[in-house]
């Protein structure tokens, strides 16, 4: 829960779209767009190989891991 807090008020959903592109050259939509959940992004289904699916979920948990590692330090430096 206080990761999602910090989360929430330290970043925009865009954060992690962005992020991910210019980090990874992958590049997804954000899900709030397409009615979706505000903090989600959009996949599509049709255009990759299946090696290419896990590729992008693996770089996704890295942008969020890099997210939380930037909440840790911060509690850290209080």
């Amino acid at each position: 829960d206080d990761f999602v807090t910090y989360l929430q008020k330290t970043y925009n959903p865009l954060d992690v779209v962005f992020r991910l592109a210019n980090e990874t050259s992958l590049v997804l939509l954000n899900g709030g767009g397409f009615a979706g959940p505000k903090w989600s992004v959009r996949v599509s289904l049709a255009n990759l190989n299946e090696a290419d699916y896990v590729k992008l979920g693996a770089n996704i948990r890295q942008i969020l891991n890099q997210f939380a590692d930037e909440w840790k330090a911060s509690k850290e430096s209080k």
